[in-house]
This record gives C-alpha cells, structure tokens and sequence, in this order.
C-alpha cells in the first residue's frame, strides 16, 4: 500500500520508495527513511498535499510524492 491511501491518522511503518535519486535525497534530509513509524495528519481539500508526522516532526508532501512511499499499516 502506499502513504496516499492511510486514512487520517493511521500509523505506518515505511517499506519502501519508488522516487528519484534527488527526491530520496531530499526525504533523507527530512527525515524520512525505511522502517521510520509515520503517522498521516490529514489530507488537503482535493487531497493535493497530506500532512505526516515523523520523529516529531510534521511533513506536508505532495499527493504524488506520498504515492511514491510504499507503507505497512501498524
């Protein structure tokens, strides 16, 4: 499954990424990485960017880039 279809405030534990180079450069330095627990807040009018927590830290990504993050629900 993938962050895109969580239901507000499921937790999940991060599998894998399908992106880029520079994206998953970029979710590293954010925090992100495989086996992070993250939690999706909610989800935008017309879901176009959803908002997570990681590691205390609130995310907003785009709907794009959260379907490219495939989760496990926990």
């Amino acid at each position: 499954m993938t962050l895109d279809l969580l239901e507000n405030g499921q937790m999940a534990k991060i599998l894998n990424f399908n992106v880029t180079e520079k994206l998953l450069e970029r979710f590293f330095s954010l925090g992100l990485s495989k086996f992070k627990t993250i939690k999706k807040v909610e989800s935008s009018l017309g879901s176009s960017t959803i908002l997570i927590e990681c590691n205390r830290n609130s995310l907003m990504l785009r709907y794009d880039e959260a379907k490219s993050i495939e989760v496990e629900r926990i």
